[in-house]
């Protein structure tokens, strides 16, 4: 049978390729994480979302709210944990001593400028009726953020309203839970930095008292100072530190007595 060339290699080439396979499936939280982490790297984790919340601030001086342009879907998130001390000279035997992180973001459907705060004391946040207010820049060492990330100084006052309908609505919850995830997140934060700070405080005390047992001076004689009875200023000697130099000397007078022949010839 005569092959026609072209129709037989069309028919083998479309067997012998693979077929493009449809691209893998992501989850919403999988999704949403990715567009944070574009935010923040730091972000490692949800652990709740609001469909819709609104960023407002309290004014000291009008004594009102005040919108902050910023609006849109709220994220409680985990972020990396804070290093305290990453100095394997300083914590050789320990893992480096780090407190856990959280925080608040709101990607903003209004602009380019989100919402980003961390929740670091438990004492920084109140759940009212309206509002999950939030102390945010009470932290003088916290990078500073236009739209709410800490800043140095004053604390601003902010107040986060999030959207809920009455029930049987799937948002009806929304306020609640996530007020008091809000407030749990900050607890922990807390709780973590405090006995982290302890951990490290604990192991340069160790350190301290280790560099000042191996810093004391050797009990036999000071070649740098010589004789006996010889000690740093306000240092008192002990009997037996005493007594035992004066041996000492005296036995390496004794050697040099019986074998020095220009002490000999001196002896009657």
């Amino acid at each position: 049978q005569v092959s026609d060339y072209e129709t037989d290699t069309a028919i083998l080439t479309d067997t012998a390729l693979p077929q493009d396979l449809p691209p893998p499936s992501r989850t919403n939280e999988e999704l949403n994480l990715a567009v944070l982490k574009r935010h923040n790297p730091s972000i490692i984790a949800i652990l709740s979302i609001a469909p819709y919340a609104v960023v407002y601030k309290f004014s000291a001086i009008s004594s009102i709210w005040e919108k902050r342009g910023v609006e849109g879907t709220l994220f409680v998130v985990q972020l990396l944990p804070e290093q305290l001390e990453s100095d394997q000279s300083l914590t050789p035997d320990h893992n480096a001593i780090s407190a856990a992180r959280f925080g608040v973001v709101v990607l903003n459907r209004r602009g380019l400028d989100n919402f980003e705060a961390g929740l670091k004391n438990a004492e920084d946040v109140e759940v009212t009726e309206d509002y999950v207010i939030l102390q945010v820049g009470s932290e003088p060492s916290a990078p500073a953020h236009d739209n709410g990330r800490m800043q140095g100084g004053e604390p601003d006052i902010i107040g986060l309203w999030i959207f809920a309908e009455p029930p049987p609505s799937s948002t009806s919850q929304a306020r609640i839970l996530n007020a008091q995830i809000i407030q749990e997140c900050a607890k922990q934060a807390e709780i973590s930095r405090k006995a982290a700070e302890e951990t490290l405080k604990q192991i340069r005390q160790e350190q301290a008292q280790t560099a000042n047992a191996k810093g004391q001076p050797d009990e036999s004689e000071d070649p740098a100072q010589g004789g006996m009875g010889s000690a740093p200023m306000g240092r008192q000697l002990s009997l037996r530190q005493l007594f035992g130099q004066q041996r000492q000397d005296d036995d390496a007078w004794s050697i040099r007595g019986h074998h020095d022949p220009s002490l000999q010839s001196t002896q009657p």
